[in-house]
């Protein structure tokens, strides 16, 4: 008789014998159903002797057929073309001079200008036009609210809620979220920079002070990258020609200019 029966999705088969047959049959091989219902064969199994299947090529098949058509930027096209070393044998000093020059401005700004006078100014700013809105009386908790924790994503949540841009509270809001946006400016830069000067600034000129400040930092990095890499396209000339002199660019224009005869 033939029973099947089936245990965790593994379908085994026993053979079912009475007393006499089954004193005359060979002995069962051990082991046999416990392996299958382990999931687990012996004879299936490769061997730890044996060398590693091959993944790369069945991942090299997946990438040509479902891999995008996705087109590449020009930072991604200038870091693709590397210069060789003979190419750059003599930029290393012109990227040394260019570096030492934007760390000398750095610090020139540092040393000129205080920051204490701008950080109350910011802060000043924002209170006086925080109380110089007059919201309407649904919106005086949430507006009260958001004045004190300081945060646009609140302001901005109230601005929604008014539905009309045109109304003078929606006006105020903008004009206040913007001094808000500046105060948060300020004290960025007075957390990022160390200044030693003593010269004023208004809000306006931190502001400008800022951007100049990050400008070189960026392009510090990119210099520098360029020295340990030769990428040179990595480099924003445009900016970087805001604070050399024309002559002091004119062996990094020539390479630059080679870069994108390679990426074109």
């Amino acid at each position: 008789m033939v029973v099947i029966g089936r245990i965790n999705t593994v379908t085994c088969v026993f053979i079912l014998k009475n007393k006499r047959t089954s004193e005359m049959a060979k002995p069962a091989r051990i082991g046999g159903v416990i392996h299958t219902y382990q999931k687990y064969d012996p004879q299936r199994f490769p061997s730890p002797g044996q060398p590693p299947p091959d993944l790369v090529s069945p991942a090299l098949e997946h990438m040509l057929m479902y891999g995008g058509m996705r087109p590449l930027t020009d930072e991604q096209l200038a870091r693709a073309v590397r210069l060789d070393p003979s190419q750059i044998a003599g930029l290393g000093p012109s990227l040394d001079a260019l570096i030492a020059m934007l760390l000398e401005r750095k610090r020139k700004i540092l040393a000129t200008y205080e920051t204490d006078s701008v950080y109350r100014a910011s802060h000043q700013a924002y209170a006086r036009r925080a109380k110089r809105s007059q919201p309407p009386a649904r919106f005086r908790k949430r507006y009260d609210q958001a004045v004190r924790d300081q945060q646009i994503y609140d302001l901005e949540r109230l601005w929604y809620s008014i539905e009309d841009d045109t109304a003078p509270f929606a006006r105020e809001l903008v004009q206040l979220i913007e001094k808000l946006g500046e105060k948060y400016e300020i004290e960025e830069l007075i957390a990022k920079y160390d200044f030693t000067g003593r010269i004023e600034l208004t809000v306006e000129q931190a502001l400008a002070v800022k951007q100049e400040l990050e400008q070189i930092d960026e392009l510090l990095k990119q210099l520098q990258e360029a020295r340990e890499t030769a990428q040179i396209g990595v480099i924003d000339m445009e900016a970087l020609a805001e604070f050399a002199e024309p002559g002091d660019l004119a062996e990094l224009d020539a390479l630059q200019q080679m870069v994108e005869d390679y990426v074109r």
